[in-house]
């Protein structure tokens, strides 16, 4: 893979290496870095070099590849195989046997027999010539010197032969080269480009060239100060793709793993590139790695397929007001393909006016039509976009014109072109929701089906794609937590992926609290009390990863599991757990017949519905229906907004229904008197809700409430019907009565004040009967009550908030 626009000259690459190696650290890794030999010897120690020991319980040598034995023991398990690679150094290649007086011959051996190579040509010749044995020949032996050291640059191995400058191994591959048929070149030339033999927890680069070998220890040492490990094998396989490359933008790798390397890698290099060249990297409209990775990540990842295209804007003013407030602002390397998209629909908005290429001619109406269009767009499959997505790529716009007025570069443009927050507020209304209709919650089928299948909830890795020391039920209980918190505790999946291990507290009272940040609304050290169960998960998984990781106490409770960084300080990532949810889900068979489908409509729930975010919902859901007052279901939820509450769940029909036959024994009339609602049906299409209760004048109720004759004197109103459930307006009505009362004591005339006391005295007398009612009923009844009036006012705060009420403008008013 080579990157265009790269190329390097001679001169060129003088300076670049000169460039590069002034910003190396000489000082780095002394310990596995030898900077005279070119070799790095990994430390199986060192967590952030990816070398293991062996596998062979009594061995404490290193190797390269997790869960294998080293050379030493395979050759000892193996001693006179012909087929065991001898890749690596560190092969175990024993003396000659022959010796004398206690001096053992200093060669290495050649032959199975135990001899080195002289001494197997003279047993040779021996037993041709005179017949002999090896013992006889063994006896009268004597042991030779040791030779002279290979001629390749850092190999310690002795010459094959006293002939040759190159050792057993090299000379090897100097006689493959002849069997290739490649060109024929001197022992001595050979080697002078031949590599020194390393061993398996070693790689070398020596085979590079100067700038090559520059690049990568750069590379190395950039990734050594973000947090990332280093593979040997990995290495290897680079350093051999870059063999003879001029630049590591010119290597050509085929391996994907080397493949992935360098795309993860290659951008750090152009950054140092642009800056060697004096190249702002912002400057083109494509903006790749090299240049997204200065942006902040909320996720602490990117990808690296990932390019914003900002020639997708065809407003050219336009596409350099998002490039401006972009490199400016520097915003959330997440926020930069929304902001591209609700640029390029502000774009296709002014396609066919003058302000597409003119921007002085860019004003009001230029707005307006951006705003229609955008709520206009759809999905690729047709379909409107869901909830407020429209509305936030309009805020998007709104960040990146508000921030270039500001900063002066707008100042061309008409000021009349600007998006406010007053264009956002005129949002379309929103369809009246239908309360009967199920949310998202999980119905409690599907929850139960779930706890009975979560020894499904387990992976079956081999060993080379587990971390080192981990096992399939490990991954398994980690999971297992993940979704028991939640669905005990109704937290976002970020949420608690993101928990770290002291998350566990208690109360005064010693209950068990679960400590967490919410991170969408910027909320940090967020406490939530959690049942015994969901504790007791959190505490048994606290002692199980603090064996496997034996970290900080402030780590993650749920730390992310990356074969190429095991040590990462990162946590789970909910994203990850999204997915394995969803895998879970589906080898689920018992669920199958509860999902529906075109095939089975009868189905609980439609399966894009069956998602990790769902048990919040149900969490929420089953608050509800234990009759949770919302304002306390909001505090659980840490919900600012009660109407953000009332969206996770829904009020059923036969539960309104219940309550209403409850509380409708309950109603009275403007005297106190009981006026029971026997036939309930009659009695709603008779009736319209007020504010203060129910009514049953014939006009008001045909109106839908809006023609009450005296207008919510509704103590002095024979039609006026009452019930528990409007209590706490009812206290309101009199609190605000009396100050009426005090008020036009000071200035009204008499009868004004006699009216308004005549108001006051009905309500209190309604709210005495009625409340005395209550009182007589037994604990049960009133507790059964209660439950029907919670469930009443829970449904009625539901119509209120979705209510669609229209907002009559004064014409001529300004839009600002």
């Amino acid at each position: 893979m080579a990157a265009a626009g790269h190329a390097i000259t001679p001169g060129d690459g003088d300076r670049w290496h000169t460039f590069l190696t002034e910003r190396l650290d000489e000082r780095w890794r002394p310990n596995e870095w030898d900077p005279q030999t070119l070799i790095f010897t990994g430390d199986p120690h060192n967590q952030k070099t990816f070398v293991y020991l062996c596998a062979h319980p009594n061995c404490v040598h290193p190797t390269g590849v997790r869960n294998t034995i080293c050379s030493f023991c395979l050759t000892e398990a193996k001693p006179h195989s012909k087929t065991l690679t001898r890749r690596f150094h560190d092969t175990i290649v024993e003396p000659c046997t022959v010796a004398a007086a206690d001096v053992r011959c200093a060669r290495p051996r050649y032959s199975t027999a135990g001899l080195c190579f002289t001494h197997q040509s003279r047993f040779a010749h021996a037993a041709k010539t005179r017949g002999i044995g090896i013992t006889e020949f063994m006896a009268d032996a004597q042991p030779l010197g040791a030779l002279a050291t290979c001629a390749v640059g850092g190999c310690s191995h002795q010459v094959f032969h006293p002939s040759t400058p190159l050792c057993q191994s090299h000379r090897s591959q100097y006689r493959g080269r002849q069997d290739r048929g490649e060109p024929p070149i001197d022992a001595h030339e050979f080697a002078a480009q031949a590599l020194p033999l390393i061993r398996s927890h070693e790689f070398t680069l020596a085979g590079c060239t100067d700038l090559v070998r520059a690049e990568l220890l750069w590379i190395l040492q950039e990734r050594d100060r973000r947090g990332f490990g280093i593979s040997l094998l990995r290495m290897r396989n680079l350093v051999k793709a870059a063999h003879g490359a001029r630049t590591l933008f010119e290597a050509t790798a085929s391996d994907a793993h080397v493949v992935s390397f360098l795309r993860m890698t290659l951008p750090l290099l152009r950054q140092q590139r642009g800056a060697f060249e004096g190249i702002d990297l912002t400057e083109p409209d494509r903006w790749g790695p090299e240049v997204l990775d200065r942006f902040p990540s909320a996720a602490g990842t990117r990808s690296r397929n990932l390019v914003i295209d900002w020639s997708a804007v065809g407003c050219g003013w336009l596409r350099m007001l998002g490039k401006t407030w972009a490199k400016e602002t520097l915003p959330r390397y997440e926020h930069l393909r929304p902001s591209l998209r609700a640029l390029t629909w502000a774009s296709e908005a002014l396609e066919f006016g003058p302000a597409f290429t003119d921007r002085r001619a860019a004003g009001r109406g230029d707005i307006a039509a951006i705003i229609d269009h955008c709520r206009r767009k759809t999905a690729a499959t047709g379909a409107p976009f869901a909830g407020s997505y429209a509305d936030d790529r309009l805020g998007n716009i709104k960040a990146v014109l508000g921030y270039c007025r500001s900063a002066g570069h707008m100042d061309e443009i008409p000021g009349a072109f600007a998006l406010t927050a007053a264009h956002l507020k005129q949002r379309p209304v929103p369809p009246h929701r239908d309360d009967d209709e199920p949310g998202r919650a999980l119905p409690t089928e599907i929850v139960e089906v779930l706890d009975r299948n979560m020894t499904l909830l387990r992976p079956t890795f081999t060993a080379g794609h587990r971390v080192e020391g981990w096992s399939n039920d490990d991954y398994a209980v980690m999971r297992q937590t993940i979704y028991q918190l939640l669905r005990d505790t109704g937290r976002r999946p970020g949420e608690i992926t993101a928990l770290r291990r002291d998350c566990l507290d208690t109360d005064p009272g010693g209950g068990p609290v679960l400590i967490y940040t919410n991170a969408k609304a910027n909320r940090l050290g967020r406490r939530l009390h959690i049942t015994t169960a969901a504790a007791a998960a959190v505490s048994a998984w606290l002692a199980r990863v603090t064996t496997l990781r034996p970290d900080r106490r402030t780590a993650h409770l749920f730390p992310q599991l990356d074969l190429s960084d095991p040590c990462s300080d990162k946590h789970f990532k909910a994203s990850a757990f999204g997915v394995i949810f969803r895998q879970w889900v589906d080898s689920i068979d018992e669920l199958a017949p509860l999902i529906r489908t075109v095939p089975h409509p009868g189905g609980l729930i439609d399966r894009r519905d069956l998602v990790a975010y769902s048990l919040r919902h149900t969490y929420a859901q089953n608050h509800a229906d234990a009759g949770t007052p919302v304002d306390v279901l909001a505090a659980l939820m840490d919900h600012r907004d009660l109407a953000v509450t009332q969206g996770y769940y829904r009020i059923g029909h036969h539960r309104k229904r219940e309550a209403i036959e409850r509380v409708g024994n309950m109603v009275m009339d403007r005297r106190g008197a009981l006026r029971p609602t026997p036939e309930l049906i009659e009695y709603e299409r008779r009736t319209v809700s007020t504010l203060l209760g129910g009514c049953v004048e014939p006009s008001n109720v045909n109106s839908g409430g809006k023609s009450c004759p005296i207008r919510f004197q509704c103590g002095g109103c024979d039609h006026y019907r009452p019930d528990p459930s409007y209590i706490p307006e009812i206290e309101q009505e009199i609190r605000k009565i009396k100050a009426d009362v005090k008020e036009a004591e000071l200035c009204a005339a008499p009868q004004v004040v006699d009216n308004l006391r005549y108001n006051l005295a009905m309500f209190e007398g309604i709210l005495t009967k009625m409340t005395t009612h209550l009182h007589r009923l037994d604990p049960d009844e009133r507790a059964a009550l209660d439950a029907a009036i919670g469930t009443i006012r829970q449904a009625r705060e539901h119509q209120r908030h979705f209510l669609p009420l229209s907002v009559a403008h004064r014409r001529g008013a300004v839009d600002d």
